[in-house]
């Protein structure tokens, strides 16, 4: 159960299909930071199932990666845990936590930004979403709407 080996901090928001905690593991150390996904209850189980599928699928990327998981793929931690009691059980991924808005600040940092940087920028961009592709070429058995949520 999520509430066993998870400590929910702080709700980071909600959406269609669920609502986002930022927490940290109970068991592990160091204690780092994590992004819990609660899928609602009633939620299509196919569209669960994609979702959870897709980042399985990462999780698999990134391990089978020689140098580590991909700078700029989230890092996910589990999809196996429920949460909640008998009667209201949920499903919940676990993924390392991304603060975000680290480009943002790191742009308005600068008092220039040149085209050489903005050009990194979206290399490393475009080599993310490169990835993320790959993977679902290969296994191409998603809806669309696991991705746009």
């Amino acid at each position: 159960m999520l509430d066993e080996e998870y400590s929910r901090l702080e709700k980071l928001g909600f959406g269609q299909y669920g609502e986002v905690w930022c927490g940290k593991s109970l068991k592990n150390l160091p204690q780092a930071l994590v992004a819990i996904k609660i899928f609602k209850r009633g939620c299509k189980d196919s569209i669960i199932m994609d979702e959870l599928n897709m980042m399985n699928d990462l999780r698999d990327l990134n391990e089978e990666r020689k140098g580590g998981h991909h700078p700029n793929l989230v890092n996910v931690v589990r999809t196996d845990l429920l949460c909640g009691n008998d009667t209201n059980l949920r499903r919940t991924a676990v993924m390392e936590y991304l603060g975000g808005q680290e480009l943002f600040e790191r742009i308005l940092s600068r008092k220039s930004y040149s085209e050489r940087d903005a050009a990194i920028t979206i290399y490393a961009l475009a080599d993310a979403l490169r990835k993320f592709i790959d993977v679902l070429i290969v296994t191409s058995r998603y809806n669309m709407h696991a991705f746009v949520t």
